[in-house]
């Protein structure tokens, strides 16, 4: 046996098993931050019916790409709860719809986040794409970003071409929301308690 094929046979079952080690990592990653959010089904489907929102899965969506399920989640910019809102924009929304606080409850968070997602579809004109833009970036910037480049479809494709950028973030949102409207089709418990 050679060194290059002795070299081979060592270090292809090596690369294999790092492979896997690194698929199973991802595939718990996401089975963790899912069953994260999945374990607030209840409240989420109550404040997305509080709301008036079609069903509890597009919440349950951005509750997965802002917190992944972690009710304690802060972020670099100082974002909490599960719908990672700012304080100032928390403290907006429970003035607005009588919740007590600071400190927000989990269900409360869950709450005025299915308020502001609602307020923001309200702005956009039913505009899922430009609510959820909204939600990560702020309303008047993405007002200041549609100016800038003319268009909804111009900004979009300008946002498409780049790997990391607010576009991936609401195509995440969507995705998971059909990942959850999956999962309860399904069977999985934890949504046994929303209607079809």
């Amino acid at each position: 046996m050679s060194k290059q094929q002795l070299r081979f046979g060592i270090f292809t079952p090596v690369f294999l098993v790092l492979l896997v080690a690194a698929a199973w990592g991802l595939l718990n990653r996401f089975q963790s931050g899912v069953v994260l959010v999945e374990k607030w089904s209840v409240p989420l489907a109550a404040a997305a019916a509080e709301f008036g929102h079609e069903g509890p899965y597009l919440l349950a969506g951005l509750v997965y790409a802002e917190s992944r399920g972690k009710a304690t989640a802060v972020s670099s910019v100082g974002a909490l709860g599960l719908c990672q809102l700012m304080p100032s924009t928390a403290e907006e929304l429970a003035a607005r719809y009588h919740v007590d606080g600071p400190p927000f409850s989990p269900e409360d968070n869950l709450r005025m986040g299915a308020a502001y997602w609602k307020e923001l579809l309200r702005q956009k004109k039913g505009d899922v794409d430009l609510a959820l833009l909204s939600y990560r970036l702020g309303s008047t910037r993405v007002s200041r970003e549609l100016k800038k480049h003319g268009s909804k479809e111009a900004w979009v494709k300008m946002m498409e071409a780049s790997k990391k950028t607010p576009w991936h973030y609401r195509s995440q949102i969507l995705e998971y929301a059909q990942i959850f409207r999956q999962r309860a089709q399904e069977g999985e418990p934890a949504w046994s308690h929303v209607g079809s």
